[in-house]
């Protein structure tokens, strides 16, 4: 088993001990729901069939508590019913497939790549907005190069550079592309014609890292950005999905620059779960609220000072 793999199957175990107390019924399925939806984020850049679509479906249910907590009770019994499906279901890509398929687009209403939606989506059922955030087709292309974006999404992703206005044949063939029957052999070669009719330059390793991580930075920090979501994807795409992890100095996120964002990050992380008090005369909501603010601010300082681009910071290769 190579190590993504490995990585992928000890997230796994990880999530199935948490869906077997949520299918359960111990303890608050919410906080379950957090943690699950954080170990699949962090291998969702190297697993796209299986932690990619859990994530996914994570961040849907817990963003139904937390953008519509009246209806806390009916996203609680969604959790518990998709863990239990989970855990009954065969070990076989399959069946897994046809449960995201499922769960995804009809139970909860998420987008379907390309923007077309579930017949009978519910209008209070929310998909995850930060999972699904549009990228540039800039994005896209940095993405794929980087190894972060599998080929079969480059349609879709030419899909929404047409409606953006971007235009030329070759996009408009790579755009057909999104839709049945398709040839995913002739994929590429499309994505690379189309990039040679509108004359995009794709930069070095180091040079794609740094623009793609300026881009998220620039999302993070949008006034009204899913700060944390955003925040959380940047870390697990390009700081762990792309080896910086293992090359820090002195501290964790250091490798790129980012130990600032790192470190609120995981005190959100450490906040939204705990159940005491951490502040006295404040709430732990009002922390939390301040903390987005804090994360926004870091990604403004960082888009300033870029130390990512200094000599002294890791190499990508």
């Amino acid at each position: 088993m190579s190590e993504a793999g490995q990585r992928t199957h000890v997230g796994l175990v990880h999530i199935e001990a948490e869906l077997r107390a949520v299918a359960a019924g111990y303890g608050d399925p919410y906080v379950a729901a957090r943690r699950i939806w954080s170990e699949a984020m962090s291998g969702a850049a190297e697993s796209h069939d299986l932690m990619r679509p859990l994530w996914l479906l994570w961040g849907a249910l817990t963003d139904w508590v937390e953008v519509k907590p009246e209806q806390a009770a009916r996203a609680h019994e969604a959790m518990r019913r998709a863990a239990d499906e989970w855990l009954a279901l065969p070990r076989e890509a399959t069946s897994r497939d046809a449960y995201f398929e499922r769960w995804l687009y009809e139970e909860m209403g998420c987008e379907r790549p390309g923007g077309a939606t579930a017949a009978g989506r519910s209008a209070d059922r929310l998909g995850s907005e930060a999972a699904h955030r549009r990228m540039s087709f800039r994005g896209a292309v940095l993405r794929f190069e980087l190894g972060l974006l599998p080929a079969d999404e480059l349609p879709h992703a030419a899909v929404q550079a047409l409606e953006e206005g971007l235009d030329c044949e070759a996009l408009r063939i790579l755009a057909a592309h999104s839709l049945p029957p398709d040839d995913p052999s002739s994929v590429v070669t499309a994505y690379r014609r189309t990039l040679g009719d509108l004359g995009i330059v794709v930069p070095d390793r180091d040079g794609a890292v740094h623009e793609l991580l300026e881009e998220d930075l620039a999302a993070i920090a949008a006034p009204r950005s899913h700060a944390y979501a955003e925040a959380k994807r940047t870390i697990a795409e390009i700081y762990f999905g792309l080896g910086f992890s293992g090359r820090n100095k002195e501290y964790v996120g250091d490798a790129l620059g980012i130990e600032g964002l790192y470190g609120l990050v995981d005190t959100y992380d450490e906040l939204v779960v705990s159940t005491r008090q951490w502040q006295a005369g404040r709430s732990n909501a009002d922390l939390i609220t301040e903390l987005i603010s804090e994360i926004r601010a870091e990604a403004v300082r960082l888009l300033e000072e870029r130390p990512w681009r200094k000599p002294s910071t890791a190499s990508s290769r």
